[in-house]
C-alpha cells in the first residue's frame, strides 16, 4: 500500500523557532526535555517535518502560557490573554463571511466541496454558528482545532471528483483568492487616481 504524502505545515516550525529564540533554548535542549532527537526538532524547525499534536502538547507545557492552537498554526493568538482580548464575535463573523463568499464563488463556477474523514465537527453549518453564544463558539473552535488534521476536502465539478486537499490547503486557497482580490482593487484605485 502506498503511503499517503502529508503536507508540511511550516508555520508550526516557524513558531517553534520563535519560541526557542525568545526563551533562549537550543534545539538540542528542547529535544532532551520532550524526549525527541535533536535531528527531529531540527527537521520541524526547518520545515522538513510536521510538528505533531503530541509533541506540541509537550512543548506548550514547557513554554506556558503559549497556546497549543497558536503553536499548531490554527490561529494567531499566542497566549490565552491574547485570545481573550481579541474581538471574538468580529473574528468569527469575518472568517464565516469569507468562507461563505468563497463557497458561493466555487458554486457559481460549478465547483463544490464535501468533507471526507468526518470529524465530529464536520456537519456544523453557518446557521449552527449563528445560533451559538460567544462562549459556545469559543469552546467549539478549540475543539475543532484539535480535529483539523483529520479533515480532508473532496473537490468536485459537475458531480465528478477533481481532487482532494487538506484543511490547510483549502484555507490557504481562500486567503490567496481574497489577497488577489484586494491586490486587484488597489491596482484599479491606483489607476483611477493616476487618471484623475
Amino acid at each position: 500500500m502506498e503511503k499517503k504524502s502529508t503536507k508540511i505545515n511550516t508555520i508550526r516550525g516557524e513558531r517553534l523557532k520563535i519560541l526557542l529564540s525568545e526563551k533562549g533554548i537550543s534545539q538540542k535542549d528542547l529535544a532532551e526535555k520532550i524526549g525527541y532527537t535533536k535531528e527531529h526538532v531540527s527537521y520541524i524547525v526547518n520545515g522538513r517535518r510536521n510538528l505533531t499534536a503530541d509533541a506540541a502538547e509537550l512543548i506548550v507545557k514547557l513554554f506556558s502560557p503559549v497556546r497549543f492552537e497558536w503553536l499548531m498554526g490554527y490561529d494567531d493568538f499566542k497566549t490565552n490573554a491574547d485570545f481573550e482580548s481579541a474581538p471574538l464575535k468580529k473574528m468569527i463573523s469575518e472568517i464565516c463571511d469569507k468562507r461563505i463568499l468563497f463557497s458561493a464563488l466555487l458554486f457559481s463556477l460549478g465547483y463544490d466541496k464535501s468533507v471526507l474523514d468526518h470529524s465530529k465537527h464536520a456537519d456544523l453549518t453557518f446557521s449552527d454558528i449563528k445560533n451559538m453564544g460567544p462562549i459556545d463558539i469559543a469552546d467549539h473552535i478549540v475543539e475543532m482545532s484539535q480535529d483539523l488534521d483529520k479533515i480532508e476536502y473532496q473537490l468536485t465539478k459537475n458531480g465528478k471528483e477533481i481532487g482532494r486537499c487538506s484543511v490547510y490547503e483549502y484555507e490557504s486557497l481562500i486567503d490567496d483568492v481574497f489577497d488577489f482580490l484586494e491586490f486587484k482593487i488597489r491596482k484599479i484605485c491606483e489607476r483611477g487616481s493616476n487618471n484623475g
